[in-house]
């Protein structure tokens, strides 16, 4: 079904909102085409504030004095490719390219956001059902979903997104570059930082609505290796909190080798984990993370729920 564009009647309204369509088509162009994923889950949920923003998020606020073309606006949004924990090979496996997002209402009332099309250039587009509401006023909190990449990611250079009230009506849009990072990259530590142990740092866990069935996580952290020796690590494990009293958390096991050079620092990766299938909310609490060289376990850390 096409999407209806929103429209404001009265020949002053449209006069002012011409303008800004004049105003700001620079700013417009580039929007890229259209990806996968046709099954999705049936909401994508919000995340409250607090999460780590992916690198090189653009705001996309009017400027000052400008008339918005669509009720809301699109005040954050960015894309980053993250490990898929469903799969047996995470490494081989197809990265899942993750988009976060946070939308501006400056209207009077609140306005449901029910569904965003992400479709990247030259791909099907993955339509995913919301469960937003865009108060007066302020922001959205960002949310977080999930997609499977195009077939083939090198001819893709953008990302449009384009939100709807879930009944045809468009709310806002934007596009975002496609993320092209693959695998971490390593920094050297500082020669003053003392020498240390390897360590899982800035662990943050975050709701995902992402491809398969029942509840996903996304899970983001770093890793630095303070030590005279190299680090080599087979794989990580993530145990969440316990979700009720009678609740026997279970352990996922995801197979990332990763090779940490001494004194060195590994960049923030993501993994999507998926939970039970029957859970009806996530656990609250911190969810345990593990690196293991796949003898004994080399590092520890831990986040909460965001």
């Amino acid at each position: 079904m096409e999407r209806k564009h929103f429209t404001v009647l009265g020949a002053a309204a449209a006069a002012i909102i011409t303008a800004a369509i004049l105003a700001a088509c620079s700013s417009n162009a580039g929007f890229g085409g259209a990806p996968p994923y046709q099954n999705g889950p049936p909401n994508a949920t919000p995340f409250a504030g607090g999460g780590t923003p992916f690198a090189g998020a653009a705001a996309f606020s009017p400027e000052p004095g400008e008339t918005p073309t669509t009720p809301l606006t699109v005040d954050s949004s960015s894309a980053r490719l993250a490990y898929d924990a469903y799969a047996a090979d995470p490494v081989k496996a197809p990265r899942l390219v993750e988009v976060t997002f946070a939308l501006n209402n400056q209207q009077s009332t609140p306005m449901p956001v029910g569904d965003v099309d992400i479709a990247p250039d030259n791909a099907p587009t993955s339509h995913v059902k919301l469960a937003l509401q865009a108060l007066p006023q302020q922001d959205t909190v960002e949310t977080l979903v999930a997609i499977a990449p195009p077939k083939d990611p090198s001819k893709t250079k953008q990302i449009k997104l384009t939100f709807g009230d879930g009944k045809g009506t468009t709310l806002a849009s934007s596009t975002v570059d496609y993320p092209t990072a693959t695998d971490p990259t390593m920094t050297p530590l500082d020669k003053k930082q003392p020498n240390g142990s390897l360590t899982i740092d800035d662990v943050s866990i975050t709701s995902i609505s992402a491809p398969g069935p029942g509840l996903h996580y996304d899970l983001t952290f770093s890793a630095t290796n303070a030590s005279q020796n190299d680090a080599g690590i087979a794989y990580f494990t993530v145990t969440p909190p316990k979700n009720g009293p009678n609740d026997v958390p279970m352990p996922v096991r995801i197979a990332v080798p990763i090779k940490l050079p001494a004194r060195t620092e590994m960049s923030a990766i993501s993994i999507v984990v998926p939970y039970s299938p029957k859970a009806k909310t996530l656990p609250s609490g911190k969810y345990a993370v593990e690196a293991s060289d796949g003898k004994s376990t080399l590092a520890q850390g831990s986040g909460p729920l965001l």
